[in-house]
């Protein structure tokens, strides 16, 4: 069960600079995305809640790409294509 749990954390250390990347790319994106709703809603609410909607469904992409990482037994697979 160890040596499993050594190569998913090495797995994950292969993928921390693609997450990064895309966790750095998302914030940019969700950024303009709310100055471009607060620019178009009557309230700032309506804004931050369309924001953290998107948030959250950037949050679940993440988690799926991290438990395939850990759950893949096979360390040569290629990881899914994850677009957003």
């Amino acid at each position: 069960m160890q040596n499993l749990n050594e190569k998913s954390t090495s797995r994950i250390l292969e993928y921390q600079p693609q997450i990064k990347g895309l966790i750095k790319k998302e914030i940019v994106c969700l950024d303009t995305r709310y100055h471009e709703l607060f620019q178009t809603r009557v309230r700032w609410k309506d804004a931050a809640e369309e924001t953290i909607f998107e948030m959250r469904t950037l949050h679940k992409l993440i988690l799926f790409f991290v438990q395939w990482m850990v759950s893949t037994r096979d360390m040569k697979s290629t990881p899914p294509r994850i677009s957003i």
